[in-house]
């Protein structure tokens, strides 16, 4: 059971890193907060410390979220700011930062969802050793 909670641990980190590896960027998030709650979540090995990192990933998908919702914001802003034509015509004249924006919005819901199912994760294992002491 202790094995195969850790196996799907491990792979959510996996799955977090994903999405930028997989568009040839760096796998670290620029704000480094990811690389260190995931070291923290490998040596995670008491309740306290699952908790404590649950804490966090639930801190980073709320970061996460307030940056999606900038993010939302600016693209209504650019979508407001378009031409007529570029409605009629949009893969002729693509409108690059507000593609960009859109891709950044998306990216941190989905680092959103992420960082809150991890926290969901730690929250049970530390539940499980709890129960088990």
């Amino acid at each position: 059971m202790k094995v195969i909670r850790i196996a799907q641990m491990l792979a959510l980190a996996g799955i977090m890193t994903l999405p930028t590896v997989a568009m040839g960027q760096d796998s670290k998030p620029a704000d480094g907060k990811g690389s260190e709650i995931a070291r923290l979540a490998e040596t995670a090995d008491t309740p306290a410390k699952h908790a404590d990192v649950a804490k966090q990933f639930r801190a980073r998908a709320a970061d996460l979220t307030a940056a999606a919702v900038k993010h939302e914001a600016e693209v209504k802003r650019l979508e407001r700011e378009r031409f007529p034509v570029e409605h009629k015509q949009p893969a002729a004249l693509a409108n690059r930062p507000l593609m960009r924006e859109r891709q950044l919005a998306m990216e941190a819901r989905r680092g959103a969802r992420e960082a809150l199912a991890q926290a969901e994760l730690h929250t049970q294992l530390a539940v499980e050793l709890l129960a088990s002491r």
